[in-house]
């Protein structure tokens, strides 16, 4: 027999619940929540991302975060102390080689520099005078012109014969001694001696100072045409008119460890008819050392130096005596012993 379907509209069992009723609000479906991550979860987990095992939790890493700090502590402290440690061990070492550096740039340096220049510059006039040869009788009326107290115009004219300073200051040399060393350089001598002479050139002397004596002071040479050294007269001041004693020189000058002495008066003369060159030698030790020494024959312009004696017998000598009414006020001397 044949079965026939229920009749009717089937239900399923997924049917929607009951409609709900006009005019209310369907109450919304609940969604599940979670709890956001501290800022103490965050950094467990990224420096100690192995609390997230079983059995590891927050606790073990921070825990693990603290033991972290001190080891980069202790790491931090021991490497101070090696690397002190380490500085301590060398320093000596170390200020050995920098004492050598800078001992060999201190022997580097010269023992000491200088200057020698004469005592009166180009451009400064003087009062006393020397031309090689005599005066033409033009030259001798250009001298009448001139005033003998104008010094400046007595030696353009003369400079401008060749003629040359002498005596007195013109015949003196500056010396100024330097030195760069830290160590004490001591020049304990000097001394001179001529090295050619020849007799004297000077035809024509002139003079306009009144012919006083000279003082004597510092360091002099009293030379002698031979060549041997003379002894230098040493910080020796006399009166007037005076020959100073001829004396050693014994005043020792101190150079280094930014000492400096200053000028040197330097003055050489020679007692004879003859005119020379010489030349300086000085002694000096660097810290109490080994003595060396030194010469300069030059002055800083590279002249040689030069002194020059009395002047040649029969030289024609003028003199200044002043504006005199009838004319001029110089008077020649034609027989006048230098």
């Amino acid at each position: 027999m044949a079965e026939h379907p229920p009749t009717g509209t089937p239900q399923s069992n997924n049917s929607p619940g009951p409609a709900p009723t006009p005019g209310t609000r369907p109450s919304p479906t609940p969604t599940p929540t979670q709890d956001s991550p501290s800022v103490v979860d965050q950094l467990v987990e990224l420096a100690a991302p192995d609390s997230a095992e079983p059995g590891r939790g927050r606790k073990w890493g921070l825990k693990k975060i603290g033991f972290s700090i001190v080891a980069f502590m202790v790491v931090t402290v021991v490497g101070c102390l090696i690397a002190f440690s380490f500085d301590w061990w060398t320093s000596e070492g170390r200020a050995v080689k920098d004492d050598k550096n800078q001992d060999r740039i201190e022997d580097a340096k010269p023992a000491f520099g200088w200057r020698l220049d004469p005592a009166l510059a180009d451009n400064e006039p003087w009062e006393s005078w020397e031309i090689d040869r005599t005066l033409t009788s033009a030259e001798q009326r250009r001298l009448a012109s001139l005033d003998g107290d104008d010094k400046a115009a007595v030696w353009a004219f003369v400079k401008e014969l060749d003629g040359r300073k002498v005596r007195g200051i013109a015949a003196i040399y500056n010396l100024q001694l330097t030195s760069e060393k830290q160590k004490s350089v001591l020049i304990t001598k000097l001394s001179a001696k001529t090295t050619r002479c020849w007799p004297s050139r000077a035809r024509t002397t002139l003079s306009v100072g009144t012919g006083g004596s000279e003082s004597w002071d510092e360091v002099h040479f009293n030379l002698v045409a031979s060549g041997a050294p003379a002894p230098p007269l040493g910080y020796t001041e006399v009166d007037p008119g005076q020959v100073p004693e001829e004396i050693p020189y014994k005043k020792a000058i101190s150079l280094g460890n930014t000492q400096s002495p200053g000028l040197l008066a330097i003055t050489p003369y020679v007692m004879e008819r003859r005119d020379c060159e010489w030349q300086m030698d000085l002694e000096f030790n660097v810290n109490s050392g080994q003595v060396q020494t030194r010469r300069i024959a030059h002055d800083s312009a590279g002249k040689k130096l030069m002194v020059y004696g009395l002047g040649r017998e029969g030289v024609d000598s003028w003199s200044w005596t002043g504006n005199a009414p009838a004319g001029s006020g110089w008077m020649k001397s034609e027989t006048e012993e230098q």
